[in-house]
């Protein structure tokens, strides 16, 4: 334990490199990855309480720099949202709109704001479904659940809670497709927390159709 918060510690130090990494758009680094040019200081999302957490997080720190995971920004209120969705708006391009998120093309990158507010960073990893996406970064540091590199350097499955049960059954295929494995107690974790969803809980929260009418889950970025 003594070994991970020293980890911990250096990776605080260090946040501001790491949202540099995961937001330097066209590959060159900023001081405020969302600084407009010639203007650092005073546009872009710089006075916007938001933080990044999730999946490009955890690219990062299995080294991966071009991410073909979705960018997604986490927010305290609807207020703090609505600033940034006007800013991706006159600056980058739609693409889709769900019931917990916006997502928007910038500058080659691809951005969720997720509309499902939490008071912090913290607040939002312990509402993941596995350790392995159980991090966030601010301006201030690094937040991360206490296996998540233990995790994550195993490539293990571990359950941290099930909001959204049918999402993760999806979710589980992709990240075994991507090399991890999950032992039996953690599929048998997300059988019983889809079979105790009744059927009317089911269809109110954990599903939704595309315009097509094709079913899909819901998740808390989806």
């Amino acid at each position: 334990m003594k070994q991970l918060k020293q980890i911990q510690q250096c990776v605080d130090f260090f946040c501001w490199k790491i949202l540099d990494d995961l937001l330097a758009f066209s590959g060159k680094p900023a001081n405020d990855p969302f600084a407009e040019e010639g203007n650092e200081a005073e546009t872009g999302l710089s006075g916007i309480e938001c933080w990044i957490a999730g999946g490009a997080v955890r690219d990062y720190f299995m080294g991966i720099r071009q991410f073909k995971t979705d960018i997604d920004l986490f927010f305290p209120d609807e207020t703090e949202f609505l600033k940034a969705d006007i800013f991706f708006i006159e600056k980058g391009k739609e693409l889709r709109e769900t019931r917990n998120s916006k997502s928007f093309l910038y500058k080659s990158n691809r951005y969720d704001l997720v509309k499902k507010f939490f008071s912090s960073p913290d607040e939002t990893i312990k509402a993941f479904d596995f350790t392995v996406c159980c991090a966030a970064v601010d301006r201030k540091r690094l937040y991360l659940h206490d296996s998540f590199f233990i995790d994550l350097s195993s490539r293990k499955l571990v359950i941290n809670t099930l909001p959204y049960p049918l999402s993760t059954l999806q979710r589980m295929q992709k990240y075994i497709r991507k090399g991890f494995s999950i032992c039996n107690g953690g599929i048998l974790e997300i059988a019983n927390a889809i079979r105790e969803l009744d059927q009317e809980e089911m269809e109110a929260k954990h599903i939704e159709s595309y315009p097509d009418g094709t079913k899909r889950f819901v998740g808390i970025d989806r």
